[in-house]
This record gives structure tokens, sequence and C-alpha cells, in this order.
């Protein structure tokens, strides 16, 4: 008997073990992430799943997400507004550097008048890849606008008709657009050459803002000056991004300078504008009176 308690003693040490190490190669391997395969379709530790579950999940893990859709269809899938069609066309435009515009053409069904459109804007590791995050936007018209989206990231769209009413709930979602990648930013193009006025041992400096602002919004400009004959610049400490002019002071009249301007943005600062040559200068005194003296001729 001994002997057997000790043969089972044995037997279930090793059978906890076993199960032991089972759970923790499982849980290596779990929560991986998901795969945007081909079709679209996602794909959850081996095993397909519906879209609608995954934005819900990764909603919740990456902390973003929209009103909550109306519960109607999975209360009532047989409602009339379950059914309705998606809209159509879908496609993303980059504005301004990282603002994805997503159009589409609007569905119709039925006599339903009140209604609003989500549409879900998906975050890839490539243009097809790893699904990471998505936002939602809840209008009833086209286009939307998701601003400051996430540089250097790939993007795709869909979206689907909700109805207003918690008791439809809202219809199938549609195909995803093309991919579009939202460029990484980089520093301002070449700021113009600024325009110059001279005045009494000081030049006012006034310039325009870049043609080309790297794709990210201007923060800062910088304005320097040298004498035409020296190699020393004098540069301004960081004016802010709607500045547009600045007096430069304490020069010397009479003497040639130039003058350049600089414009930065979330990437750094680009390049010194060509220079602007300028030369302070004060106005005549006024002249005196002048005296008349008599004469016979």
């Amino acid at each position: 008997m001994k002997s057997l308690k000790k043969v089972w003693s044995r037997y279930a040490a090793f059978v906890l073990m076993a199960a032991f190490v089972l759970v923790v190669i499982v849980s290596m391997y779990k929560g991986e992430g998901r795969v945007l395969a081909q079709d679209s379709g996602y794909v959850e530790d081996g095993e397909e799943i519906s879209a609608e579950d995954a934005a819900e999940s990764d909603a919740a893990d990456a902390g973003v997400g929209g009103q909550a859709e109306p519960a109607g269809c999975a209360a009532s899938p047989s409602s009339s507004f379950c059914s309705a069609p998606p809209p159509s066309g879908l496609s993303i435009r980059i504005k301004d550097g990282d603002d994805a515009e997503v159009s589409f053409t609007q569905s119709y069904w039925q006599s339903h008048s009140t209604h609003y459109y989500r549409i879900e804007l998906h975050q890839l590791d490539s243009s097809i890849g790893t699904y990471k995050a998505h936002r939602y936007a809840n209008d009833s018209a086209s286009p939307f606008i998701f601003y400051s989206a996430a540089r250097g990231k790939w993007y795709k769209a869909r979206g689907k008709r909700c109805s207003t009413s918690s008791r439809t709930g809202c219809g199938s979602w549609s195909a995803f657009s093309s991919a579009v990648y939202v460029p990484a930013a980089t520093v301002p193009g070449k700021a113009a050459t600024p325009s110059v006025a001279p005045g009494d041992r000081n030049a006012r400096i006034t310039w325009s803002a870049p043609r080309d602002n790297g794709g990210s919004a201007i923060t800062s400009y910088r304005v320097r000056h040298r004498r035409t004959n020296t190699a020393i610049w004098t540069t301004s400490s960081r004016l802010s991004s709607s500045a547009r002019s600045y007096t430069i002071t304490n020069l010397l009249n009479g003497l040639d300078y130039f003058v350049q301007v600089q414009a930065r943005n979330a990437a750094g600062y680009g390049s010194w504008s060509d220079n602007a040559r300028v030369t302070p200068r004060t106005t005549p005194s006024r002249i005196a009176r002048p005296s008349a003296t008599p004469s016979n001729r």
C-alpha cells in the first residue's frame, strides 16, 4: 500500500509539472497580435475572428474608440436596419502633412433618414500587415477628417451605416479602402529671402512662411545678421510660429549687413534663407533757418 501511494504521489507531481509547462508555453504565444489577411479578415491565436470583435477588443487594449454603437442588432438581428448597405468607394487622402481625410459614397436604405456613418481609420505596420489601433468618427456626411494621424504609418479605412435609434443598430462593414502612407516629417524647406528696411542703427526684417513646411507645422523662426566684411553671425532668440517680422538693433549706421531667416518644425531647423543686404542710416538733421544780409546790389 505504501508503495502504491508513493507511485501515485510521483504521478500527480508529474502531471502538475506538465500542466505548468503547458501554461507557460501557451502564454508565450498568446496575444502576439492580429494579422490583417489579404481578404481583410482578422486572425487571432490561429483562429479567424470578426473585424468587429477585433476592433472592440483592440480599442480597449489601445485606449482608443468612439461612442458605443447601437446594440439593437445584437438583441434583434432581424431588425430591418441591420441589413443596411455600407458606404462604398472609401478612399483616404493625406492633407496638411498628417490629417487623413476619408471620403466615401453614401448608401441609401429604404426611408431611414435618421442615421449616421461610423468610419474607422486603421493603423497598420505595413500596407498589408499587423493591425495596431483604430479611431472612430461618427457623422452623416462625407468626408471625415482624422486629425494628426501618427506619422510614418500605413492606414486603411472602412465604414458602416448606423441608425440613431438604439433599437435598430448598424449595418455591415464596408470593404477596406486601399492603404495610404502618412510620411514621416522632415525639416522645413529653405526660407524665402526676407525683406529689409533700414533705420537709425537698426533694420526691420519681414518674411513669409516657407512654401514647404516639411509635413509638420512651423513651430518657430530665427533671424541672424553679420557685417558683410566678417564671418561672425549674431543669432536672435527663438521667435514664435506666428512671427513675421523682427527688428535688429545696435547696428552701426553706414555699414553693410547680411540678414537671414530660418524656420523650424517638429523635425528640426530648415536651411537659412539667402542673404538680404541692408545698410542702417539716419536721416539728416533739419536745416537751420537761413539768414539774409541786405546789400546795395
